[in-house]
């Protein structure tokens, strides 16, 4: 497995920087009930290798799922809220070459939610890095 969970979130995170939701809570641990409001849950959900590998068996990169869930506890304005807080991840995400799968609204099933927007990406991910500033970074390209 390769592993790029921290390299995505810091990318998202940045991204935030300089905008109205700059101090917004993002996480990569699941809660059922944000304790913070809006709220950005960001996480791999999936890593598969294609089904050809070259004869060395050696691996060279991986295709890895990100799964985001926004959350807005707005009286008045939570949808458009998740969705504008959805334009800088998915932003984020396409600047780093990953690809949309689907973004939809969900149901919120607890009374202090009163929005949640999902969306889904994927990219491959190599095993060959770069260094960025002082940070090691893995190449991440589009599907």
């Amino acid at each position: 497995m390769i592993d790029v969970e921290n390299q995505v979130i810091t990318f998202v995170t940045e991204a935030f920087a300089g905008t109205t939701y700059e101090d917004i809570y993002l996480s990569s641990d699941p809660a059922r009930t944000p304790n913070t409001f809006p709220c950005v849950y960001l996480a791999q959900s999936d890593a598969y290798e294609p089904s050809s590998r070259p004869a060395t068996r050696e691996q060279l990169f991986e295709t890895v799922v990100f799964e985001c869930y926004v959350y807005s506890n707005k009286t008045t304005g939570a949808k458009a809220e998740c969705k504008k807080v959805m334009e800088i991840v998915d932003e984020a995400m396409r600047i780093h070459n990953f690809t949309l799968m689907t973004e939809t609204p969900l149901m919120p099933n607890v009374d202090t939610v009163k929005a949640i927007r999902f969306s889904r990406y994927r990219a491959n991910v190599s095993t060959v890095k770069y260094t960025d500033a002082d940070k090691q970074r893995n190449i991440i390209y589009s599907i």
